[in-house]
């Protein structure tokens, strides 16, 4: 549901306002979070050596900064480059010119691209393509079973409305509705002066505690019943 308050206004300001009917965040939710100055500091946070991977590249401008900061094992560029220019000029020669065989261009949709890989494959995931509702939630979805337990699952333009280019987005829905339905809090959000903000969601240490106990538990139990028929 889309509630607009005032519409497109006449005369030399034009804008629109427009508040998506979400369920806000909890405590649990934020409790941890970290606020940093712009999503290059986010990616400092990310670790090196790392299998990632960027959906959405554009100009490849941020995976040139991802490269230079996180220095990826291996690192999957992802998009559909409808722009020929953006691809061959820009994405193309920064792969050709980083000479690193393990960073690997897959011209697919990032739905298709992350059904490709195994679960808990991925360290971080950085997601930048398609900003509407139902794409953003795909994304989600799928990544939150290809990154690892421990890894990051990171997205650029955490806002309602594109005031540059006119456009409602549905990042920040997509993100609250993921955290109300399963066991993750936002870890870091990014302040950046542009106002594209980008945000961090990592499995809450609550559920990585949990699984561990049940691992050890499991084992203790295993170890006496093995115990007592073999005495």
């Amino acid at each position: 549901m889309v509630i607009s308050i005032g519409g497109w206004e006449t005369g030399p300001l034009n804008y629109h306002i427009c508040y998506e009917s979400m369920e806000e965040l909890k405590n649990n939710h934020l409790q941890n979070c970290k606020v940093l100055p712009t999503r290059v500091d986010l990616i400092k946070q990310m670790p090196q050596d790392s299998i990632g991977a960027e959906l959405g590249i554009w100009d490849a401008e941020f995976s040139r900064v991802i490269s230079k900061i996180i220095k990826p094992q291996l690192f999957y560029l992802v998009d559909t480059w409808i722009d020929m220019d953006l691809e061959e000029r820009l994405t193309d020669n920064f792969i050709k010119r980083s000479k690193n065989s393990s960073y690997i261009k897959r011209k697919e949709t990032t739905e298709s691209f992350l059904n490709s890989l195994e679960d808990n494959y991925l360290d971080w995931v950085y997601v930048d393509a398609a900003h509407d509702y139902d794409s953003v939630k795909t994304d989600l979805l799928l990544s939150k079973d290809k990154v690892k337990d421990e890894g990051y699952i990171m997205g650029h333009d955490f806002i309602n409305y594109d005031y540059i280019n006119q456009f409602d987005y549905g990042v920040k829905e997509a993100v609250h509705e993921f955290l109300h339905s399963f066991d993750y809090e936002m870890v870091y959000l990014t302040l950046d002066p542009d106002g594209y903000y980008s945000y961090c969601l990592k499995k809450s240490e609550k559920k990585a505690w949990l699984v561990l106990f049940y691992f050890v538990y499991s084992s203790m139990e295993m170890r006496d019943i093995k115990m007592k028929s073999n005495p």
